[in-house]
């Protein structure tokens, strides 16, 4: 058992929670002054620890001991990888533009990779959505 903190001087502190003991902590860019959340953000079956920050960014940290944060936005099922209703997807692929752009992607193609899978879907699949050697893996060409 750990018990997980926010501070006013900008770190994330891992106590034991047995004997309250430091674990780790993490420098963020501003004070803490929301609880952590835990969830599993990547679909990897290991747990991640969020909490935002009044440097206006919300952290997903991962890795024991000396955690990392994964750099956002996140991928995630159904909707804006943003979170955004109203962001524009010109392609219909789940994904904003901005977010394509920035990724590197065809905000005009539903597919950049041309490998029969959406950008989307392979981006919430943990896929590279640049790579069309993945499609390979899907032998019966059944989207699986």
């Amino acid at each position: 058992m750990e018990v997980l903190i926010g501070s006013t001087d900008n770190k994330v502190y891992c106590l034991n929670g047995i004997t309250g003991v430091k674990e780790w902590e993490f420098l963020t860019g501003g004070n803490l002054n929301s609880s952590p959340a835990i969830g599993d953000v990547d679909g990897d079956g290991k747990m991640e620890i969020l909490i935002g920050s009044n440097d206006y960014k919300v952290y997903c940290l991962i890795g024991n001991g000396d955690p990392w944060a994964i750099p956002g936005p996140w991928p995630c099922r159904g909707g804006s990888a943003l979170h955004h209703s109203n962001a524009n997807d010109t392609d219909g692929d789940n994904l904003p533009d901005v977010l394509e752009i920035s990724l590197g992607l065809n905000e005009n193609n539903i597919d950049t990779d041309d490998d029969g899978m959406a950008d989307g879907w392979e981006i919430g699949y943990g896929l590279n959505p640049t790579d069309d050697t993945d499609g390979i893996l899907d032998a019966d060409s059944d989207g699986l």
